[in-house]
């Protein structure tokens, strides 16, 4: 069971590279902060997965089983198709290479960039 396991994953990627390194204009930096604008959309939306998933089962009153059923099977494929496309948007190519650039591009001038903390601002999950 393990090895099949081992086996659906992808491999790792090697480590980004700095020996073809080139700065980005204006319009591929627009471009990649649409890219994590449209991964964090998807992730946000992500949080009322499960509350959506179990809001068929909290009907009242009971709707008759056959109707609870597709209720809640439709909402099961909903979450579903939802973390699909997120996986989706944060593998794909053009989103790797958006991530890969950020950091090399920390490697190369990390000065004064701090790891970020949820604790350090307690209301990031309302933005």
């Amino acid at each position: 069971m393990s090895a099949n396991r081992a086996a659906g994953k992808a491999a790792p990627r090697p480590p980004a590279q700095d020996v073809n390194f080139e700065e980005w204009n204006e319009e591929q930096l627009e471009a990649a902060l649409q890219r994590l604008k449209e991964a964090h959309l998807k992730l946000r939306s992500l949080r009322s997965t499960i509350p959506r998933m179990i809001q068929p089962l909290t009907l009242e009153p009971a709707p008759p089983p056959e109707i609870l059923q597709a209720k809640a099977q439709a909402s099961l494929l909903g979450a579903m198709q939802e973390v699909k496309g997120f996986k989706e948007t944060v593998s794909n190519d053009e989103f790797r290479k958006v991530i890969d650039h950020a950091t090399v591009s920390r490697r190369r001038n990390g000065k004064n960039i701090k790891p970020w903390k949820a604790r350090d601002d307690p209301d990031w999950a309302n933005v």
